[in-house]
């Protein structure tokens, strides 16, 4: 087991493919909202996860199919073995078929769970046994990782150990090298995604330090904006009452930029819905909801 990828190795793969993961969802957040006319626009957004999960595999595979190795563990000087047949099929399941499996999961989870608290049927049984499939996944990982670390095993990580995958340090002979005698196809494929490749590497890491830092500096620049003014048209807002339903506030959840303040049951399904304020129009993310205990 000399040959062993050191977990250093394998944790910069593993964040440089986040990375990516992050920065494309970022760039299509951003062109879903301002930069693409709306019917393009709704369907970037219906189609996010299928957009990054598509690059993602078409990535892989190249990589896969001449390195032996995702892109990301290739720029990590990282190389895979995998004994038996399907070897390129089994490292995409572990690459990007379970990983796109679990973020669809973890958001049906996530809009499950405030919904069928009180009814029962298939919903309301995912809603309690998802959370500890995940603890049970993750306790598992852990062991696995942990054994990986005394160099008991050669796998670092579950999916990798139930696929028996292996990750190996790279060597001279594992360099494939594009012959001059190659076709100009295949000279222009390698060109490509040698350069997809790096501007991938170079402009994830930018759309994720604009995502962290550059937000702030535009907002502190440009300043906190005014919240926007009510329409004539909409009804008088009662205190205590939501302005859906009309009654008391149930788990009630005030909106950021105009500090309205809705039940959630009751806004939660427009905003998922409309992605706006059902009262101002304004653009308003589930996330950006504000909890209040009163």
């Amino acid at each position: 087991m000399m040959d062993v990828a050191g977990y250093p190795e394998v944790f910069a793969a593993r964040n440089l493919s986040d990375t990516f993961r992050n920065a494309v969802a970022y760039v299509l957040k951003l062109l879903s909202k301002d930069y693409l006319p709306v019917k393009l626009r709704n369907l970037i957004e219906a189609l996010h996860d299928e957009i990054v999960f598509a690059l993602d595999l078409l990535l892989n595979l190249y990589h896969l199919r001449y390195f032996h190795a995702s892109w990301a563990e290739k720029y990590a000087g990282l190389i895979r073995r995998t004994p038996g047949r399907f070897v390129i099929a089994k490292s995409l399941l572990d690459l990007a078929i379970v990983p796109y499996i679990f973020r669809k999961w973890e958001k049906l989870y996530l809009r499950l769970r405030d919904r069928c608290r009180s009814s029962s049927g298939v919903q309301s049984r995912f809603v309690a046994c998802y959370p500890y499939v995940r603890y049970v996944a993750a306790f598992l990982n852990v062991y696995i990782l942990l054994r990986y670390l005394l160099r008991k095993i050669p796998h670092p990580g579950l999916l990798l150990f139930l696929l028996d995958i292996r990750l190996q340090r790279r060597s001279l002979a594992d360099i494939p090298e594009v012959s001059l005698q190659s076709s100009l196809g295949e000279r222009l494929l390698h060109g490509g995604f040698r350069a997809f490749s790096a501007l991938l590497t170079v402009g994830g890491g930018l759309a994720q330090f604009w995502r962290q830092y550059g937000e702030e500096v535009r907002d502190a620049m440009v300043g906190v904006p005014s919240p926007p003014r009510l329409p004539d048209s909409c009804v008088v807002l009662r205190p205590g009452r939501c302005p859906v339903c009309g009654q008391g506030w149930r788990q009630p959840v005030a909106v950021p930029a105009t500090g309205i303040v809705f039940c959630r049951m009751c806004v939660l399904p427009i905003v998922e819905a409309t992605g706006k304020c059902p009262l101002t129009r304004c653009s308003l993310d589930v996330n950006a909801l504000v909890p209040l205990y009163l």
